[in-house]
């Protein structure tokens, strides 16, 4: 899910959870973010690793040390759906022997 709607989908179940579903369909969902802040979480997202780095950046948004840590995880959520899989070791490669018949492997320029 990209990082956008996974802010909306949290702020309006926040919304829902701290004002009730009647008052946000009445007032909006910007009862707990406005579009202004989630946008600016969205441009930041490189330089928000940590709660202090939200709440340094957001300094604006007057609930931002309520929410720090929730939106840290929403961050942390999105950033890991963007890792790669992890891929099998590559096997090594076996060593050339000198002449076929003895056992030690043959340093890099020698014949």
């Amino acid at each position: 899910m990209p990082l956008t709607e996974s802010l909306k989908a949290w702020r309006k179940d926040e919304a829902v959870k701290r004002y009730g579903a009647g008052r946000v369909r009445l007032l909006g969902v910007g009862l707990v973010m406005t579009h202004t802040i989630l946008c600016r979480i969205v441009d930041s997202v490189e330089k928000l690793e940590t709660t202090e780095d939200i709440e340094r950046e957001l300094t604006d948004w007057e609930d931002v040390h309520q929410y720090s840590a929730q939106i840290l995880l929403v961050l942390n959520d999105y950033r890991s759906s963007l890792s790669p899989p992890s891929t099998p070791p590559v096997p090594e490669l076996e060593q050339p022997y000198a002449h076929g018949t003895d056992a030690t492997p043959v340093p890099p320029g020698v014949d």
